[in-house]
Parts: C-alpha cells; structure tokens; sequence
C-alpha cells in the first residue's frame, strides 16, 4: 500500500495523528489495516461526507463532527472532540482527518495541542501553528480557521 496517499503522521506519538480521507486508499481494507497497526482506535471525520465502506465504522470508534471546507470548527464541535481525545486510554490513540488532511484537519489538531497544554498566550499559540506546520506542512489553509485556534485556545 502507498502510505503517501494517506499523508498520515503522528504528532504527538502513538497518540495523536493527522491524515487524509482513509477511502483515497483502495482497497479501503489496506487503509484499515495500516491505522490498526499504528495503533489507531478513533476516527474524527471532520469532512462533510460519510464513509461510503461500512468497515471503518465496523473497525474504529468513528466520530463525525462536519465542518466545511475552508471553514472552522464550532465551539461545540471542538469541545466534543476534544472530550473524545480526553477520554482515550494509553492503549488508544486518536487519528484526525477531513479530505486532504491539511486545513480542517490542522485545525483541530492545534486546538487539541493548544489545550492539553493549558496554552492561551497568542505567542505560545503561534508556536504550536508554527510546529504544526513544519509536521504537516500545509496545515491550516484560511485566516478563519487560524483565528478560530486563537479565539478557541483563548477561552
């Protein structure tokens, strides 16, 4: 399988991780099994659409929190996946994706690094975008989805 496709890495190891759409990878089967050996229990889709293949939602803990393209998350979008995160034990971990798995994608993992460590200051916040980015380059793609991390982090 060409793990390119899945643009898939850990940011915060065996805990954390960013990718594309799992169904770009065909057969899906081999997109399954690659997450499972990363260790992969949760899917969070933030795309609009749902998986056409039933074996993602058979094979993970599957939560879907829609946000359109270019756009940000809600508050309440946020708070729910970021629950979700708090929740996973040691043994599980947390795979975040929308289609290419860069601007939605971006977002809620700088959200999510933002507050497990209690960051607020706008240059503590600035950093976590920089690192996030020089991990996934690419990642957060508009000014909404970058303001939405700094009103986000700051509440």
């Amino acid at each position: 399988m060409n793990t390119d496709i899945l643009r898939f890495s850990f940011i915060i190891p065996n805990k954390l991780a960013g990718m594309s759409w799992p169904e770009m990878v065909k057969p899906v089967t081999d997109a399954v099994s690659y997450l499972k050996n990363q260790g992969i229990t949760t899917l969070v889709n933030t795309s609009t659409g749902n998986y056409a293949n039933t074996i993602l939602l058979e094979e993970f803990n599957v939560i879907h929190e829609p946000i359109c393209n270019m756009t940000a998350p809600t508050v309440s979008q946020m708070n729910s996946i970021i629950e979700a995160y708090s929740e996973l034990t040691n043994q599980e971990a947390m795979a975040v994706h929308c289609m290419h798995g860069l601007g939605r994608t971006g977002v809620v993992i700088a959200c999510i690094l933002g507050k497990i460590d209690n960051i607020k200051a706008e240059e503590d916040i600035r950093s976590v975008i920089r690192i996030l980015r020089q991990k996934r380059r690419g990642s957060i793609e508009s000014d909404e989805q970058e303001q939405f991390i700094y009103k986000y982090l700051a509440l």
